[in-house]
């Protein structure tokens, strides 16, 4: 909604770890007449993640049998579809940097398996796309760098070890510099922008800075302690449970089989991007020192697909021969394992919805938009601007923010840059004076890690700018003996 108004990448927003490509597509619909509603972010992301299935599925038609990519496809829908995670039932940052990294992996995996037949042109333009869309990624989330860091360096290998025998210095040269020169460009044209529009400063202290800060220390024990917070959530082991479904598979068809796995080079190369994808995927999701649901977008691909590798038996593989016994033996082992992963995948399935059916910070934002629309009956209210982490309320109540931070996290946390970040959003209410000013800083509405004392009152500048310009017109209890939700109307001149 800002974007629209102002389409420069952190002057107009203040996007925090989401980049600014994230508010082109949502820009588009709006001007093109598209009300800023729920419904309309519903509709985009059921979009996205239809067409991350479809492609998703033409990836595992060609890492796997028919059978499996079914499988692999369905098993997606099923992710989606019987979510009631409110994380994955809207528009999230994750969405379009995941479709991206999906594209560049379907790039490379067109690349390496046409290698042989495909003209030098072709091959070069798969590369360079394959480039351009993970050379993207970070410009619509900065946490879907490092994935793309790693798929960019697996290609890049490959593209100097694939084919080597078949291929001239000259051509690998060549194809490594049309797939850097892809991946570079969109970072070449969004750096020229930001110093065209005077951004660099605020890019590099909201987007770079701000976010190292807000990941926290890099060590192991922190990762490990991550990553088993992150699988002990119900969506998390959704993914676990596909896994373990396709690895009981793929113990079967090593049982069957005599062959070895992965005959050709082509193969070990796809493998070895899949692994690669994973594992940066889950470092992306556990590396942050807050870890949200909707993070998991980044997994549930790479998770997918490798589980449709495991699981795809190679039909040009010859079966070995087995005993009675040892078919029998393995019969039972995979009908005691698949059951018992189909009954833990019910069970979880059934916490997941109790969890989330009782959640009631949920109705946080229609309440607070209820109030809005209350005082609209006496007073003008054409812009508004909040304190806080409540930003339904300006969906709901169609207003855009007066502020390029339409959450206040880091307005609100405390760190290095937190004066930064106070001095530009006294600059940008002093600039714009909203009608409105919502103090959301509260328990029952999302509350990071602040506490009572995070008020607007703890930025004395803030504080004296609404005493001298606002008056407190209404509030709105969330918790019984709690502080309240403070509404300030702006006062107008006698």
């Amino acid at each position: 909604m800002k974007f629209l108004q102002d389409p420069r990448p952190w002057k107009g927003i203040d996007p925090t770890s989401s980049g600014p490509l994230n508010s082109y597509p949502i820009s588009i619909l709006l001007g093109m007449g598209f009300k800023p509603s729920y419904l309309m972010a519903h509709v985009l992301a059921a979009v996205l993640v239809s067409v991350q299935v479809l492609l998703s599925y033409l990836v595992f038609l060609r890492i796997g049998s028919k059978i499996t990519a079914l499988l692999g496809a369905i098993s997606m829908v099923l992710f989606y579809g019987d979510t009631v995670s409110p994380d994955f039932l809207h528009y999230s940052s994750e969405l379009f940097p995941a479709l991206m990294l999906i594209l560049g992996f379907y790039s490379f995996l067109v690349w390496s398996q046409d290698f042989p037949s495909r003209s030098e042109s072709h091959q070069q333009l798969l590369l360079f796309l394959g480039g351009l869309v993970l050379g993207m990624a970070p410009w619509f989330k900065i946490q879907a760098a490092p994935i793309a860091a790693v798929l960019g360096l697996v290609i890049f290998t490959a593209t100097l070890f694939l084919g080597s025998r078949s291929l001239s210095l000259r051509q690998r040269t060549l194809q490594t510099i049309v797939l850097c020169s892809g991946a570079l460009l969109p970072t070449v044209i969004m750096l020229a922008v930001l110093i065209a529009c005077g951004s660099l400063r605020d890019f590099w202290n909201s987007y770079i800075l701000e976010n190292l800060f807000w990941a926290g220390p890099l060590t192991v024990k922190q990762l490990i302690d991550h990553c088993v917070y992150f699988f002990a959530q119900p969506h998390a082991q959704q993914l676990l449970n596909i896994f373990g479904f396709a690895f009981v598979l793929f113990l079967l068809s090593v049982l069957r089989s005599q062959a070895p796995w992965l005959p050709t080079a082509a193969h070990r190369w796809i493998f070895a991007g899949i692994l690669a994808y994973t594992g940066a995927a889950l470092f992306a999701v556990c590396r942050p020192a807050k870890i949200f649901d909707h993070h998991t977008q980044f997994l549930i691909f790479p998770v997918t697909c490798l589980a449709v590798t495991l699981a795809s038996p190679n039909t040009d593989w010859p079966a070995g021969e087995q005993s009675r016994s040892r078919r029998l033996y393995t019969m039972l082992f995979s009908i005691i394992v698949l059951g018992g992963l189909a009954v833990f995948s019910a069970y979880q399935a059934r916490s997941s919805q109790s969890f989330y059916a009782s959640n009631p910070r949920l109705k946080t934002n229609e309440r607070l938009a209820d109030m809005v629309g209350v005082i609209q009956k006496t007073r003008s209210v054409k812009s508004l601007a909040i304190w806080g982490w409540t930003p339904g309320v300006y969906v709901l109540t169609g207003i855009p923010p007066a502020t390029r931070d339409a959450v206040a996290a880091l307005v609100i946390t405390k760190g290095p840059l937190q004066p930064y970040f106070r001095s530009r959003f006294l600059a940008d209410l002093r600039s714009s004076m909203p009608d409105l000013f919502i103090d959301s800083a509260t328990p029952n509405a999302f509350m990071w890690d602040w506490t009572k004392d995070d008020g607007y009152e703890s930025d004395e500048e803030l504080k004296k700018f609404i005493q001298d310009n606002y008056t407190l017109v209404a509030e709105v209890t969330l918790v019984r003996g709690a502080r309240p939700v403070r509404y300030f109307a702006k006062r107008t001149a006698p």
